[in-house]
Parts: C-alpha cells; structure tokens; sequence
C-alpha cells in the first residue's frame, strides 16, 4: 500500500471512532464500501500485514470486519482464485504477531482474527484445504504468539462446527459433521500431541496459554477419541497441572468436560473411576480439610472447580445406574459402589464453611437423593448418608456473620437461591426417611426454642425456619390440617407449634427472628383453630413492637400482611378477642402522616381491610358491625373532603398539590379496601351498610366536579366505583352516569383507559338494566376514546405508544362486551352515520392493528354483529359484511405483523376464522359465491385453492379454524 494512500485509507476509517457525527457517517460508508467491492478484502489484508498499521488498532478491527465479512460471502464462490491471497493473510498475520511486543495485537484483534481463521477453515477444510491446522499447528514454532493465535481458532472452529448454543440449519450440521469426521481422520492425533506439548512448555512461563489450551481439550473430548486423553500421560499432566496455581482451576474445569464425555454405562463408570482414584492418589482434595476463615479468596475458588468436577462425577455416576437399573439385577452393584466412594468427598464439599464450594455440589446430592427415593429399602451407609445429609442442611441453612441484612446485595440474594436449593434437597430427604428426618429436625428445634436466650441469632432463626420446612416436607394429611384436638392424635409438629409459641422466642432482640417466627406461624395457621388457647400470645406478638409496631420497616410491612392472612384464616375464632384488637391498632389506622407513622399506605391498605373482616365476622348484630364500620369510615371519609378543599386553595402543579391528591387518593383506597370483607353469605346489603358506602361514593365524586381535574383521585374513584359494582346490585346504577361525566370531562388518554373497563364491568354485571344510559352515553364515550386517540404521540415517547396501544385495547374490548353481553340494541339504536363510524373503526382495527387482543377483540365485535344483524340488520349492513368484514377476515393474516408462531395472533386468527364462518352461516352460498367469483379471484389465489377453501368454509366450524391455519401459511410463504 502506497504511503500516501495507505494515510488516506487509515483516515477514513479512523473517522469511524471520532466524536464528530459526519465522521461516523463518512466512515461507515467507507467500510461498508470495501465489503462490498471486489478489491476492498484485498486493500484490507494488504493493511493488516503492513508494519504502519500497528499502532493503529481500531482500524485494524475495521480490516478484520470487511475481510470477514468477504469469507463469509463472497469466498466460497472465489476460494478458487482468492484462497492463496487468504493463505499468505493467515500466515501473514501470525508472523506479523510473532514480531510485536509482547503477546501481539489487542485480546479482541486476536479473537476477531480467530474467527475469520475459523470462516476459512470450515469453507476450505477438507477439501481445498486438508492441512488447515496442521500449518497453523506448524506456525505455532515461532512462539507464544503463534500458539494463541493457533488455540483461538480452534475455540472459533469449535463454535462453528460443534456448539450446540448455536442454531444450526440443516446443511450447515452436514457439513460440521463432514468436518468432524475429517478432522479425526486427519489431524485429531496431531492436535492431542500439540496439545500436550502447549501444556509442558507453557504452564509455567505461559499460564494463560496453558489454560486456553486446556479449554480447548475440554470443548473437542466431547467428539473426539476419549482414549487420546483418557490416558496416563494426558492424565498424569492434568493432575500435575492442578498443582499449578495459575493453572488449577482450568485444569479441573477440563478433566469435568473428559467426565462429561458421552459414553456408556459401564465405560463410563469404569472411566470415572479410573480418573477418581488418580485424584485421591495426588490428595487433589485434601485442600478441604484444611478450610477455614483465613483460606484464601483463591483457594475457595479453586475448591469450587473442585467441588463442580466432584459434582460432575456423581450426578455422571447416579446417571448411568438409573440406565444399569434397567438392564436388570445385579447390574448396579458397581456403580453403587462407586457413588458410595463419593460421598464422603461430596458431603465434606456440602459442608464447606464457604457457601459457593458447597453449592457446586449440591446437584450430585439431589440426584443420589432422587435416586434413593428409587429404592424399595436403605441400606446402613444409606441411611447413614440420610441423617448426615439433614445435619449439613441445618448447618449451612445458618445465616453467616457477614450477611448484611440491611443492604440485600448480590452475596445476600445468592443465599437465599442456595438457602431455596437446600430446602428442596431437605424436602427430598424426608420423602426417603421421613422418621428419621423427623426426628433430627425435632431434636434440634426442641433443643434450640428451650434455649434460645443464650444461643446466636443464627441458630435461632434455622430453628424457626426447620419447623417452617416441615410443612413444605411432610406429606398433607387428607383433611389438609397437621393438627388434631384428639389428644391421642397431637403429632410432633403440635407439640413444636405449641413450642415455638410458649417459648417466647419472638421476643429475640435480632429482627429476622420474629419476621420468620411470624412466616411460621401463618404456615401453620390451622394449628389455632384446634388449640384456640395458644391465639393470644400469636395476636399480642401480632399487635406490640415484636410484630406490627416492630423498629425495623420491613418487619412491620411483613407483619401487617401476615395478620391480614391469618385473620382471613381465622375469623370465626377472632370473635372473643375483635374489641382487644380494634383497640390495640387505633394508632396504625390514622392516615394523618407524622413522624411517628409506623405504617406505608400499602401497609395501611391491609390492615383497613383486616379490620373490616373482623368487624364483620364478629358475632355481633348487623347494627352494631354497621356503627364499627361507621366509626372506621367516618375520619376517613370526612379527611377526603377536607383534602379536596386544601387542593382547591393549593397551588396548582404545586408540590403541595401532588401531596393532597395522594393523600385524597388514599383514602379513597382505604375504603374500597374495606368493602373486601364482604362475601356472599355477609353482603352489603345484609349487614345494612349499603347507604354508608353509596354516601362515601356521593362524596368522593363531589371531589371531581371542582374547577380542577385531580388524575390521581380520579383513579382511586374508579377503583372505588369497581368494588362497588362488585359488592352492590342495582343500588349502585344511580351513580354510573354522574360517575362517567366525572371521569370523562377530557380525553386524556390514561383516565378513558381506566374508565372503559369499569363501564365494561357494570355492562357484564348488570346488562339489560344499562341500556338506556348507556345508549344516550355511547356516542359521548366514543367520541372522547376517538379524541384521545387523535392526540398527536412522539415517535420516540415509548410510554405515550404504549398508553395509546392501550386505550385502543380498552375501546375494542369495550365494544366487544357491548355485543357479548344482550345489549346489541345500544349500538342499534344510535344514528346510522355514527354507527358506521363505529363499525368502520373496528374492521380498520381489525386489519391494521399490530396488537393481536385488540384483533381479537375487533374479531369477537364483527363475528357478533354479523350474528345479529347478518340477515335482518340495519340499512347497509349485507354492503358492509362484503366490503369490509370479509376483507378484514383475509387482510389481517396475510399482513407480515401477523405473528403466526405467536400464541396471541393465533387466537385472533380464530376469531377471524369464526367471523367469517358467521357471515357463510348468515349469508350461506351468497358469500360462496362472492369468494369464487369476486373477492378470492383478486389475491392472486389459484381457483383449486378457492375451492379447498369454500369447501372447508361450509365444513364445521372447528374444521375451518384448523384449515384457516394451513391456508394462511401456505399464502403468507
């Protein structure tokens, strides 16, 4: 490359990495114009081997891109002509790297070159190319740079020809295997003897390409000959390696692959175990007996490539006798031996005082669990391993002195996925031996409530959590209670509940110990119902600073949910002690924010609503329940109209604003969450509170009809306005309209996306009743949907498309309950003209939406409308069934937005499929016809395929949708 020009060539494509836009752009354009001409790769290479442009790596990257990019093209079609130019750049390259400094090009350079080598290889080997690697084996003699560049591309080819990550076609797994069984018949010996020189040479001076050799051993024994490695002197160097600090852990990852190795039974047994004894021979794991608080962050490393190999061992072992198991009896004996030999190594790594070496094992221990469950009897050592195995669990399931309960990190979150793992494993156990798990658990829960004042938090908390296990262990009793009030029957997990709430432990001044104390008491709710004795201590700890009143937030919010949970549970036992507790939480149920406000609102949402059920589960008379819920509801009701007097004095916008709304909005919530108590057998209505509960609602619209419009308050009135409608019948219809002018009086797109499913809910709840508001109300609702759906969206806002996607879900659902629920006369009786607008929005949706519910929807609205209306309709409806229902029912799939792998298109597709059937059925040989002679004629579709089509559309309706799905395929491919 001339001076002058190569400068040229280097500015240009440094323009890529510059700040300035116009650069970038210029420079894209350039490098996309040398991928796309014939002498551009070639310009590239000629760049690559030239000593200028060294220093200059990214435009080196850029090099390396387009000529990739012309092997991965251009160069099967050239190899003929090309293939010495890309010869002379591969060895080029590696020479070129050989006399830099150092290691040679960046670690990025190096593997983008690996994967054009790799490109070449699978292009050229092994037919033009047969000796690929034994001349990048041959380069390797120049020096550790040679060698990286030799074992990077044999991880490229690797990629390439055996990844199983990678999504191959079927031509391409031809050719890899075409490749693989070249390769073992050319070169796969060459490559073991490179391999084990690389390892000789370089573990000491070369660490890191000792290890990326050893990886390389580690991806190709998977198809390889195990025999080449499987070996005492392959063998022999990998256990001297793991003797090598710089080196160990990929030595160990390494001989896990050779385990991995597919196999069969008996020779892969007799292979583990041939590489198991080497490993015990060289005292490989006598580095765990010797862990303690001071072991080095790199020792726990390397033990957890240990613990994974060992891991790898077992769960091979327990593998290959559940295949053995089936060939008959006797078969197992060896491998039984085997995994027995394991499991001291697996259950000193499972109780590592390190939490990550004794995660690595803990799958061999789920398997050689899941395979004793396979046994009709234990033997000594198996139940042996059994009560072992349950004693870890309690040990490692101790939180560690470093765990930050505060902060909740990474290392806190990894515990508790371990902490799950361990559980499930327990869990496993006691299905093997559920006396015995039983017993050991019992004797450590019992031990530790008896002395919990002297012993640490840790102990304390496992104990709590062991009982809470139990019940996740041990198998449900048909009646779905543990608990018996036969005194003959008390099991062992009523005495511990009796226990655990004698004891007190709940008052340990650690928090985690009353939060998990509370878990377990919920768990075993049913207990109370049968020792009712035992509830005040449980409500007491509930209602003081050890429960909801507790210092720490997370406690309290926890314990509020919990008691809402267990007074559900229990409220036909809460009658004696409702007063007591009402008394007791007076303070938490103030919505008046201070500094002393111990409760969020969320919290706060529970315990209104805990209230309310134990108001009216009381056995008290309804008028009584009817005075507590007024002396609940009353502050709270009244605080909403003081709040919305405060808004209209307040700024607006203003913070202070925002703050009232809020606090207006809930209140507001603070009521509707009350009206959950409510149930079947106590109504509103019988209890006799309905008038208190319409009042609030008078009150709470009242807020809307100021000068301002509040949003937030206007959600909560709509979530109010839906507990009504669920809890009321026809007391509640008074209200809709003024409710809907309240939360209608803009188009603003979010409050008609909350207004549209509450009509819809009242629409479905009480049908016939709405019609005529709602036939004086459709037009204004559809008129503010179509409003908010005109306002302008920025293309780049994702928050405004998405609200905009659904409103248009909420308005075609909307229209959809409409017709599915008897009051088709809503639509009936508007104005044609305003009609039409409304139809002809739904056939558009149908066809142009790319949301497949809203397709649906707008299916579901054209299917019942053709039902009803198909042969007697309105003026134009036959017109409008032609132009623009049946299109729609063949546009719609046809469009590229149409998904046909996603399961939610799909239902749109049988929506569609059932609207067109209804038009055959409405219309019958009249639609045929249209279809045959006009409609069908215009795709493009071949008159056979016409036919199969009508022919299937008069079949039933379950054989069309099936044939709508082949047909659709067929046209769209």
């Amino acid at each position: 490359m001339e001076a002058a020009a190569g400068e040229e060539f280097v500015r240009r494509l440094r323009g890529l990495i510059e700040p300035d836009a116009q650069l970038q752009r210029d420079g894209l354009a350039y490098l996309d114009s040398l991928k796309a001409s014939d002498a551009g790769w070639r310009l590239c290479v000629d760049a690559l081997l030239s000593p200028s442009l060294d220093a200059e790596e990214h435009v080196q990257f850029y090099c390396l891109q387009a000529v990739e990019h012309f092997v991965k093209t251009r160069y099967p079609a050239e190899a003929d002509v090309a293939s010495p130019l890309v010869r002379h750049f591969i060895n080029g390259w590696v020479q070129r790297q050989c006399k830099l400094a150092g290691a040679g090009a960046k670690t990025y350079l190096r593997n983008k070159a690996a994967q054009v080598f790799s490109l070449v290889f699978v292009t050229d080997f092994p037919d033009r190319w047969p000796t690929f690697l034994l001349d990048l084996m041959a380069l390797t003699q120049l020096g550790p740079p040679a060698v990286d560049a030799f074992l990077r591309t044999l991880l490229q080819i690797d990629q390439e020809i055996v990844d199983r990550d990678v999504v191959h076609s079927e031509a391409e797994a031809r050719r890899n295997t075409r490749i693989r069984d070249a390769m073992r018949e050319k070169c796969v010996p060459q490559l073991v003897e490179a391999w084990l020189a690389t390892l000789n040479t370089y573990a000491g001076s070369q660490p890191q390409l000792a290890c990326m050799c050893l990886e390389a051993v580690g991806k190709y024994v998977s198809w390889i000959d195990i025999g080449l490695v499987a070996n005492n002197s392959f063998v022999s160097v990998l256990v001297t390696l793991l003797g090598l600090v710089d080196v160990r852990e990929a030595a160990a990852e390494c001989l896990h692959d050779i385990c991995h190795k597919g196999m069969e039974p008996l020779s892969k047994v007799q292979l583990v175990e041939s590489l198991f004894g080497v490993l015990e021979q060289a005292s490989v794991f006598a580095l765990l007996d010797n862990v303690n608080d001071q072991t080095p962050a790199e020792d726990v490393d390397y033990l957890c490539k240990l613990g994974k190999l060992l891991n790898g061992m077992g769960t091979e072992l327990v593998l290959c006798y559940h295949k053995l198991a089936k060939t008959g009896p006797g078969a197992t004996v060896a491998v039984e031996a085997a995994i027995a030999a394991k499991m001291g190594r697996m259950l000193a790594f499972l109780n590592c005082e390190y939490d990550d070496p004794s995660r690595s094992v803990i799958d061999f221990a789920r398997d050689y669990v899941q395979m004793l469950k396979t046994k009709p009897m234990l033997a000594e050592a198996e139940t042996a391993h059994v009560r072992d195995m349950v004693y870890v669990i309690i040990h490692k399931l101790k939180y560690d002195d470093e765990y930050d309960f505060q902060a909740l990190g990474e290392d806190e979150a990894m515990f508790q996925e371990y902490r799950k793992r361990l559980k499930v494993l327990y869990g496993n156990l006691a299905a093997v031996d559920r006396e015995l798990v039983l017993h050991i658990t019992q004797q450590y829960i019992t031990a530790t409530l008896d002395g919990w004042r002297q012993l640490p938090m840790k102990d304390v908390e496992a104990a709590i959590t062991m009982l809470y296990m139990l019940g996740e262990a041990l198998p449900t009793p048909a009646a779905g209670n543990f608990f018996s009030e036969d005194l003959v029957k008390v099991t062992l997990l009523q005495t511990m509940m009796r226990q655990l709430v004698t004891s007190d432990v709940v008052s340990y001044p650690h928090h985690i110990v009353p939060f998990q104390y509370f878990e377990t008491i919920s768990r075993y709710e049913k207990f109370f119902t049968v020792e009712t004795s035992y509830l005040p201590q449980v409500l007491s700890a509930f209602l003081d600073k050890r429960g909801m009143n507790h210092p720490n937030e997370r406690n309290r919010a926890r314990a509020v949910y919990l008691f809402s949970r267990f007074i559900k549970c229990l409220k036909t036992q809460m009658g004696p002690f409702t007063d007591t507790i009402l008394g007791q939480i007076g303070d938490l149920l103030s919505l008046e924010p201070s500094e002393t406000t111990l409760l969020n609102r969320e919290d706060q949402l529970y315990l209104f609503e805990t209230v309310s059920v134990l108001i009216i589960s009381a056995p008290a008379d309804n008028k009584h329940k009817c005075a507590q819920l007024e002396r609940l509801l009353g502050p709270v009701v009244g605080q909403v109209t003081t709040l919305a007097a405060q808004l209209e004095a307040a700024p607006e916008g203003s913070p202070e604003a925002e703050r009232l709304q809020k606090a207006a909005r809930h209140a507001v919530a603070v009521t509707a969450r009350t009206t959950k108590a409510f149930s079947a057998g106590q109504t509103m209505k019988l209890i006799g509170c309905v008038q208190l509960y319409l009042q609030a609602l008078q009150i709470f619209l009242g807020t809307l009809q100021g000068r301002r419009q509040y949003p937030l308050l206007q959600s909560g009135v709509v979530q109010y306005l839906h507990r009504l409608v669920v809890c009321l019948e026809e007391e509640v219809l008074p209200f809709i309209p003024a409710a809907s002018e309240a939360l209608l009086r803009s188009a603003d797109v979010k409050k008609v996306q909350e207004y549209l499913p509450l009509i819809g809910q009242v629409v479905a709840k009480y049908k016939k009743e709405v019609v005529p508001f709602l036939t004086r109300a459709f037009m204004p609702i559809v008129e503010t949907i179509f409003a908010g759906l005109r306002q302008p969206v920025d293309e780049d806002d994702e928050v405004a498309k998405r609200d905009r996607q659904t409103l248009e879900r909420c308005y075609f659902l909307f229209l959809a309950t409409l017709v599915s629920n008897g009051v088709m006369e809503v639509l009936s009786q508007q104005q044609p003209q305003h009609l039409n607008t409304v139809l002809l929005s739904v056939a558009q949706g149908a066809v142009e939406l790319t949301d497949p519910v809203a397709q649906r929807s707008c299916f579901t609205v054209l299917r019942r409308v053709t039902e009803a209306w198909g042969r007697d309709g309105p003026p134009q409806f036959a017109q409008f069934l032609y132009e623009h229902v049946v299109p729609a029912c063949f546009l719609a799939p046809l469009r590229t937005t149409f998904d046909l792998s996603d399961a939610q298109t799909m239902q749109a597709l049988q929506e569609s499929s059932l609207c067109l059937r209804s038009v055959y059925e409405q219309r019958g040989e009249e639609l045929i016809n249209y279809l045959q002679s006009q409609y069908m004629p215009k795709l493009d579709i071949e008159p056979e395929t016409i036919q199969r089509f009508c022919q299937a559309l008069r079949s039933d309706s379950k054989m069309f949708r099936n044939y709508t799905k082949l047909f659709f395929r067929q046209a769209r491919s």
